[in-house]
């Protein structure tokens, strides 16, 4: 069972993007998961409480992201998922719209797993590819498009 504390802090972390909040909540032995689809997997882990934290704060400061708004938050068992929107900068005048979701394991009041999980494809073809229906520029995808957008 997930206490209040860890479910609240980890609601704050889906709603602003600042893990600060959760890193009392961390087991010693906690595991890191960062997966990024762009075409192709990339994927980071980081295993230790001091060395998930710092991969937290540097992300954090160097990608800045943008909550647009918290969308979905389950809790079941161990296991608590969010789902949210967020913007960020991939370089300059680029920044990027996708759906992100955070996976949280829980076991004995301490979270022992973060998975981060970002799906950007559609971002990609839709730059690389002139075939694709040019996307919105207002931040949203437009009717039809996948949760991914990108904006020069």
């Amino acid at each position: 069972m997930i206490s209040q504390a860890v479910q609240d802090a980890i609601e704050q972390v889906t709603e602003t993007a600042n893990f600060g909040a959760l890193f009392d909540h961390f087991a010693d032995d906690i595991e890191l998961s960062v997966a990024i689809e762009v075409g192709s997997s990339v994927y980071n882990e980081h295993r230790g409480k001091r060395s998930v934290i710092s991969q937290l704060q540097n992300v954090g400061v160097a990608a800045a992201p943008r909550i647009d708004e918290p969308l979905d938050f389950f809790a079941s068992g161990d296991r608590v998922v969010a789902f949210r929107d967020e913007r960020f900068a991939i370089g300059t005048g680029l920044t990027v719209h996708s759906e992100c979701a955070l996976v949280f394991d829980v076991h004995d009041g301490l979270i022992t797993r973060l998975g981060i999980h970002y799906e950007l494809s559609p971002v990609v073809e839709a730059r690389l590819s002139p075939k694709v229906p040019a996307l919105n520029h207002d931040s949203r995808p437009t009717e039809g498009t996948r949760a991914a957008t990108i904006e020069a």
